[in-house]
């Protein structure tokens, strides 16, 4: 491309850019758009109204339960009274009868309010792991914002840069009329803006495809322009906090305690009342051959004296069951606290660097001071002119980079802990 087609290029891209609505986000921000709109997020609601739904069906156990029932048969042999010449008919072959039975639950053990809890507990363990999926791509969101502040930072860099350069170019151009300086001085000097422009244009391109897919991850429109806070992020305490894995993990074993205390009221015995009306031929006379209508009315007990101790067996499954989770949870901890370890010494690192950035960067800008006077003199040549700055935007480059990087591990010490 061009050098005069890329500027006009660059300058179309630019306005197009930075004439859409602006606004602000912070790290935090992204976080909590990524909580309310990441389309996992909507599982929560859906695992509420699921629970709800299925306690309704639970409790309506509860209400009384009315079944209706209706037969008609025919068989080939019916019950006869063996007295010769007796006035009683025979039954007919062909018998009907529709009945109709309300029942009541009197007693159940605690059995429906035991499934409720058990109900209840799954619905949050399944909530919680949404969040543990959440906080997950917190560490996705941690790299490209953190990206996203590089190519700020680093287009403020080149920015100044240029700036520089063209003040310098200015100068130049002024000595090589006067004689000073080389005829070719202030072509080398235009040859590294042109590259400046270039990267300057590549960077917001960059820029703007990270914000896009920053966007997208958290649910955000992408027609806007978006100002992106550079505030310290600090490290949060790991006393007394349990990250959302750790309260999913003490979520399983409470609802596999549940599932236990439920089991051991699978056993105990029920009792109903019931009452049925019917109509039928024949009724509940059977020495009367006719239509007549009947009722039932009465109390029902229910219970499974012996299971071949298969009760037993489910719980002490469930035990395993709950071993197998401490066990998970201590390969967890293991895991994260050596995540922890290592991002903390990356953060004693790059406090350490930055320290030594400061320091380049104060030498630097001396030899630069320098450099630009000989240059204006006609001391040295361009080319040694940009040698010398380019070191120094290179040191404040790093500076730069270490100061984010920095940043971005605190963020990821925060999320290992489960902020």
């Amino acid at each position: 491309m061009r050098p005069r087609n890329l500027a006009v290029f660059a300058a179309v891209f630019l306005s197009a850019v930075f004439a859409l609505p602006a606004q602000t986000l912070t790290l935090e921000d992204c976080y909590a758009s990524l909580e309310a709109n990441y389309p996992l997020a909507k599982q929560k609601e859906m695992y509420e109204h699921q629970n709800r739904l299925e306690q309704q069906v639970l409790e309506n156990g509860k209400l009384p339960q009315l079944q209706f029932g209706a037969q008609a048969t025919y068989q080939s042999e019916v019950t006869e009274v063996p007295l010769p010449n007796s006035p009683i008919e025979p039954l007919s072959k062909d018998q009907y009868k529709a009945t109709l039975t309300a029942q009541q639950l009197l007693f159940h053990g605690g059995t429906i309010d035991a499934s409720v809890a058990l109900m209840d507990l799954q619905k949050q363990t399944r909530q919680k792991w949404v969040e543990v999926s959440l906080q997950q791509l917190k560490a996705k969101v941690n790299q490209l914002y953190f990206s996203i502040l590089m190519h700020d930072n680093q287009f403020e860099l080149l920015a100044t840069q240029k700036s520089t350069l063209g003040t310098a170019l200015a100068e130049v151009t002024s000595a090589v009329h006067n004689g000073v300086a080389l005829p070719s001085s202030d072509k080398v000097l235009q040859a590294e803006l042109l590259l400046l422009k270039q990267r300057i244009l590549e960077n917001r391109i960059q820029k703007k495809a990270l914000v896009v897919q920053l966007l997208q991850t958290i649910g955000q429109p992408i027609d806007t322009i978006v100002h992106f806070e550079t505030a310290p992020v600090t490290a949060k305490s790991k006393v007394d906090f349990q990250s959302p894995r750790k309260q999913w993990y003490q979520l399983q074993r409470e609802a596999l305690n549940q599932q236990q205390l439920l089991l051991s009221k699978s056993n105990v015995p029920t009792v109903s009342a019931f009452v049925t009306g019917g109509y039928g031929k024949p009724g509940l006379n059977l020495l009367d051959n006719s239509f007549r209508p009947y009722y039932l009315a009465g109390l029902k007990l229910d219970w499974k004296v012996f299971d071949w101790n298969s009760n037993k067996i489910q719980r002490s499954s469930l035990e395993v069951s709950k071993e197998m989770i401490d066990v998970e949870e201590e390969l967890f901890d293991l895991t994260t606290k050596n995540e922890l370890s290592q991002q903390q010494v990356r953060i004693d690192q790059l406090s350490a660097a930055i320290e030594i950035d400061i320091a380049i960067v104060e030498l630097q800008e001396a030899v630069v001071k320098a450099s630009q006077s000989q240059l204006r003199n006609g001391v040295i040549t361009a080319s040694s002119y940009l040698t010398d700055l380019t070191k120094l935007f290179e040191a404040k480059t790093n500076e730069a980079v270490h100061r984010i990087e920095l940043q971005m591990a605190i963020a990821n010490y925060n999320v290992l802990l489960g902020y």
